[in-house]
């Protein structure tokens, strides 16, 4: 035990040096301080634990110090050789005085040894953490472009189909411009309520045809529904959907992530804007084509209509 040795011996040193001068029993019971003893006892124990208990150890100790000195001090004055005595009091204080300082270097030199640990531990755990948080972000850009994927292909596929239906939409619209045409021109030639009919019949057909294929398309833009949400998708909402949260130093990769899978979005944006966009359009030829057919209907009066029926 060091410094309870240390204090011991610094006792002892501090005794002999005064034994020639005859201390009374009294003084040397002083010395004896039990209670300077089991301070310096708990230096040692304290070492055993962390620098902050070191701490508290020695300013205990140092705080009894100077009353114990004191208590000394104040025997010596009643003591036979009190002026030769007390010219030996500083050599006790400067022993003394060692020992704390030596305590003290003990002490920041663990304080030095648990900073670099607690410095180590926190590299160790900001490292992983740097892992953990790459490991979020992979999973996020994984299913980000997954998403952004599998809309520019549903919406690619729809774009496709409802292009192939607007063309026979168009085409049909102009036959039946053609056939409301012609169906006029017969009223103003010889009567031929035979091929009068025949218009209308036809017309009728190519009116089916236009409903059918109008209904086509909107089926088909049914398929982008569920991409509705991904429209104005970004990594922040994946996050939330994965239940991950992020800390602000990854806002830069949210946004990296971003810039990456924006042309997928808005390229499978544009399509599906350009589909419904067509939808409408070839909404508006089928409702031309009604007042067409009406039209058509209306020529050569009821009784061509009736037997058009």
């Amino acid at each position: 035990m060091r410094y309870v040795d240390e204090f011991v011996n610094a006792r002892k040193a501090y005794q002999n040096k005064i034994h020639p001068f005859s201390p009374t029993k009294v003084l040397v019971g002083v010395i004896d301080d039990p209670k300077m003893k089991l301070l310096a006892q708990k230096l040692d124990d304290a070492k055993k634990l962390a620098s902050i208990e070191m701490d508290e150890a020695v300013k205990a100790f140092d705080v009894y110090r100077p009353a114990y000195i004191k208590k000394i001090n104040g025997q010596i004055y009643k003591e036979p050789q009190a002026i030769k005595i007390k010219a030996t009091v500083q050599f006790f204080v400067g022993k003394l005085q060692k020992l704390v300082d030596d305590y003290h270097r003990e002490c920041v030199a663990k304080q030095k040894v648990e900073s670099d640990k607690a410095s180590k531990a926190q590299v160790a755990v900001a490292k992983e953490q740097v892992k953990l948080i790459a490991a979020d972000i992979k999973k996020i850009s994984d299913e980000f472009h997954k998403r952004a994927v599998a809309y520019e292909k549903v919406a690619a596929s729809v774009y496709q189909t409802c292009n192939q239906f607007s063309q026979r939409i168009g085409q049909t619209d102009k036959e039946m411009t053609q056939l409301a045409t012609q169906a006029q021109t017969l009223t103003k030639g010889p009567a031929n309520p035979a091929m009068l009919l025949k218009v209308k019949a036809l017309a009728q057909g190519k009116q089916k045809v236009l409903e059918a294929n109008v209904k086509g398309q909107e089926k088909i833009i049914e398929r982008l529904k569920p991409f509705d949400k991904s429209t104005n998708l970004t990594p922040q909402d994946i996050a939330r959907d994965l239940r991950i949260k992020l800390p602000d130093t990854a806002n830069k990769d949210m946004e990296n992530l971003s810039k990456k899978e924006g042309p997928l979005f808005q390229r499978a944006n544009q399509m599906a804007g350009e589909s419904r966009s067509m939808l409408k359009a070839d909404a508006e030829l089928l409702s031309k084509s009604q007042k067409l057919l009406a039209q058509i209907n209306s020529v050569g009066g009821s009784q061509a209509s009736a037997k058009a029926v």
